[in-house]
C-alpha cells in the first residue's frame, strides 16, 4: 500500500486494502491503517475514511501514529471536517509538533471565536523552544490571523528572530482577511527576494486598495517580473484582478 501511494496509485491502495480487511481484520498493521487513511484523504472519500476509523479496535484508539493519520484525514479531506480533527486531538495527553500544526491548521479553518479560544489555550502550553520551530510557528500566525486576532500573530512575527517567506505569507494574508491591504504592504516592501505567491498576495493587497498609488505600485512590481511568470495563472488572475479594481481595465 505504502508502494502505492508514494506513485500516487491511491484508488489501488485502497483496494488492497479493502481485499486484505475482508478476512483479518484484527490483524490489521498500523501501517495498513495510516496507509489507507492517507489514500482516503488524498481521494477525498469521506465515507470510507470514516468508515476504517468507526471499526478501528480500542487497541488502536490510543495509537498516536493513527491517531495523526485521522488528524490528517480530517483536516486535510476535500469535505473539510476541522471539528474531527480538533476532536482527535482533545485524545492525545502530549501531541508532537507535527499534530499540533495539524491542530491549528484545523482552527485555522473554522475561523470561529471557539477556535480562537482553543488556539490561545493550547498555545499558552507550548515551551518557549517550540516557537523556534518555524513550521508550528507558521501555522499559529495562520489560524491566529484567521480567526482575527491580529494582535496576537503580529506579535509572535515580531518576535520570531528567523522569518521564512512561508510566514510572511501568513502575515500578509491575514492582513488582507482582516482589512488591512496597507500593512500587508509595508510587510512586502520589508522582503528582499519575494516569490509569485508573495507577489500575488501583494496584487491581492492592492486590489483591495483600489487607488491610483496602489496601481503604481502593481505596475512597478510587474515591470521586474520576468515573462515566465505569466505561466503562474494564481499570480496571472491576481494580477489582472488588482489592475480591473485599480482602473485600468486597458491594460488587464
Amino acid at each position: 500500500m505504502k508502494l502505492l501511494n508514494n506513485q500516487k496509485e491511491f484508488t489501488k491502495a485502497l483496494e488492497l486494502f479493502d481485499k486484505y480487511k475482508k478476512n483479518n481484520t484484527q490483524s490489521l498493521s498500523t501501517l495498513t491503517i495510516t496507509q489507507a487513511l492517507k489514500a482516503c484523504a488524498q481521494t477525498g472519500d469521506l465515507q470510507r475514511g470514516s468508515t476504517i476509523h468507526q471499526f478501528l479496535s480500542s487497541r488502536f484508539e490510543k495509537n498516536s501514529a493513527i491517531l495523526t493519520s485521522l488528524i490528517h484525514f480530517y483536516s486535510y479531506i476535500k469535505n473539510n471536517m476541522p471539528n474531527k480533527a480538533i476532536d482527535l486531538f482533545n485524545q492525545i495527553q502530549n501531541p508532537d509538533k507535527v499534530i499540533l500544526i495539524l491542530f491549528f491548521n484545523a482552527c485555522a479553518q473554522l475561523e470561529t471565536h471557539e477556535a480562537l479560544n482553543l488556539i490561545k489555550n493550547v498555545s499558552s502550553k507550548l515551551q518557549k523552544p517550540s516557537y523556534s520551530d518555524l513550521n508550528l510557528l507558521t501555522s499559529l500566525i495562520d489560524a491566529l490571523m484567521k480567526c482575527g486576532d491580529v494582535i496576537h500573530a503580529q506579535s509572535l512575527f515580531d518576535n520570531s528572530t528567523k522569518k521564512t517567506l512561508f510566514m510572511y505569507g501568513a502575515m500578509m494574508k491575514g492582513y488582507i482577511k482582516n482589512n488591512m491591504p496597507n500593512k500587508a504592504i509595508d510587510l512586502f516592501n520589508e522582503i528582499k527576494n519575494p516569490d509569485e505567491v508573495i507577489i500575488s498576495l501583494l496584487f491581492d493587497a492592492c486590489a483591495e486598495l483600489k487607488t491610483s498609488k496602489a496601481l503604481h505600485l502593481v505596475k512597478n512590481v510587474l515591470s521586474k517580473l520576468p515573462k515566465s511568470s505569466y505561466s503562474n495563472l494564481y499570480l496571472l488572475t491576481s494580477l489582472i484582478d488588482a489592475l480591473m479594481k485599480c482602473g485600468d481595465v486597458k491594460y488587464a
